[in-house]
């Protein structure tokens, strides 16, 4: 527990750090709550395959973000935990570039008799996680985008390391007439995971409210090629969005 501690008490600092020096600056509040009927990772041995709700938070200030992933099942029981601390690199109008480090927390779930009593049992497994990720926007229908994740497990008992490269390209603000536009995300990407490694094709599909917060998107997953050694199947889900877009302006 003390590192997360430790974690947090360096994200907060250079938050402050950024604020040195200027008469005002803005923090800037970002999040994605969504509500799924498949819990679904694009690493397989990381799913939960079962309702969940997800959340997608972000806190920016500067250059800097601190980025909290809280995952849960609809029975409000613990599925994914992470939370990430990037910095932006390169921040121009048509390209960026970041990078980060973060702590990740992922459960299992099973069951053990005791004195003839069976008894559910949670088993957590936490990784210390780094990525490299860039945006190229081409117009405004139009990104793209490299990411690489490194992933290295703390407990024998978890995974322990993992590689993941993908590239993602997203086709945005799609107009559908005067209420609805839509979002195209397909990407590939390449998994390794402790000697295991597999090619998959991913793909998701959301309808945005223009007056609303509220978005529904449809996610399919499925593995490519014939040289994958992870277990996978063909997966999909449909999950309701609710987002939130927050900044407050601090003055000295």
């Amino acid at each position: 527990m003390h590192r997360i501690y430790t974690f947090l008490l360096l994200v907060f600092s250079l938050f402050a750090i950024q604020g040195f020096g200027q008469t005002q600056d803005t923090l800037s509040f970002n999040a994605d709550i969504g509500l799924t009927n498949n819990g679904i990772s694009n690493v397989p041995n990381f799913s939960l395959n079962k309702p969940a709700i997800t959340s997608y938070l972000s806190f920016t200030r500067g250059r800097f973000s601190f980025d909290p992933q809280i995952h849960f099942s609809t029975e409000f029981k613990p599925w994914q935990n992470s939370y990430w601390l990037h910095y932006k690199l390169i921040d121009q109008a048509n390209f960026k570039m970041r990078t980060g480090t973060g702590l990740n927390f992922s459960y299992d779930y099973g069951s053990v008799i005791t004195g003839g009593v069976q008894k559910s049992l949670i088993t957590g497994h936490s990784y210390f996680n780094a990525d490299l990720s860039a945006e190229y926007t081409v117009n405004k229908y139009l990104t793209i985008s490299p990411i690489y994740l490194y992933g290295k497990g703390r407990e024998k008992s978890g995974a322990g390391y993992l590689h993941y490269i993908a590239l993602v390209t997203n086709f945005q603000n799609i107009d559908l007439g005067s209420q609805l536009k839509m979002a195209i995300s397909p990407q590939i990407y390449h998994v390794l995971l402790d000697g295991l490694n597999g090619d998959f094709f991913s793909t998701n599909l959301a309808l945005q409210s223009k007056q609303y917060p509220f978005s529904i998107s449809a996610m399919m997953n499925t593995p490519i090629g014939h040289a994958n050694t992870l277990a996978a199947d063909f997966v999909w889900s449909l999950c309701l969005h609710w987002t939130i877009e927050k900044q407050f302006l601090f003055k000295k």
